[in-house]
């Protein structure tokens, strides 16, 4: 009886000990991840902004300030982004601003010169920006979203050749100077008859 009341005793024993290893083997595991969690809330929250933030810039939105969260190199690269930002809104602000006097400087140079100048987009359709001589030498109301090859009444082959510089045009763009693509235009070797005017 002793012996088995020591057998129950130690598998007692054994269970109680098994019990609080167990207890205090899932307690560090908690903890450890509490830790953890919270050093990886430290460096994914403020990435997290960062990015959402990195994307509000990428549609043009410069407005969004952002805000340096920790003292750590996250903290020093959000200060550096914010940075950025303020100069990319500043230049663009100015951009905008060039381009507006830029364009207000054209239209002011459309409105008094006598020469019929418009401008064509890279599909040969005239734009809204042409001199009011156009207008008159041509003998048409409104130039805008008509095709150059319509209105100069050319050829096939001559059709044909601007085509091409167009397509030639639109692949070059971005890659070679628009004075050189100038230069093989076909229209300029194009003259239209006193018929084609009426």
């Amino acid at each position: 009886e002793n012996l088995t009341e020591l057998k129950r005793s130690a598998s007692y024993s054994a269970l109680i000990s098994i019990i609080i290893i167990l207890t205090i083997v899932f307690g560090t595991l908690l903890i450890t991840y509490s830790i953890t969690k919270k050093q990886a809330d430290t460096i994914t929250e403020p990435l997290a902004s960062l990015a959402k933030s990195a994307k509000t810039i990428a549609t043009g939105d410069y407005d969004l300030s952002i805000k340096a969260e920790t003292n750590d190199e996250i903290g020093e690269l959000a200060r550096d982004f914010e940075t950025m930002r303020k100069t990319v809104k500043i230049f663009t602000k100015q951009l905008k601003d060039m381009v507006q006097e830029k364009n207000s400087q054209i239209n002011d140079i459309m409105e008094n010169i006598e020469e019929g100048i418009c401008t064509i987009s890279l599909k040969g359709v005239i734009q809204g920006q042409y001199s009011k001589s156009a207008l008159s030498i041509l003998d048409v109301e409104d130039l805008e979203g008509i095709s150059l090859t319509t209105l100069l009444d050319l050829e096939i082959d001559q059709i044909d050749f601007f085509d091409d510089w167009l397509r030639l045009a639109s692949n070059k763009y971005d890659k070679m100077r628009w004075n050189k693509i100038v230069r093989l235009c076909p229209l300029l070797n194009i003259t239209r008859t006193q018929n084609s005017l009426k």
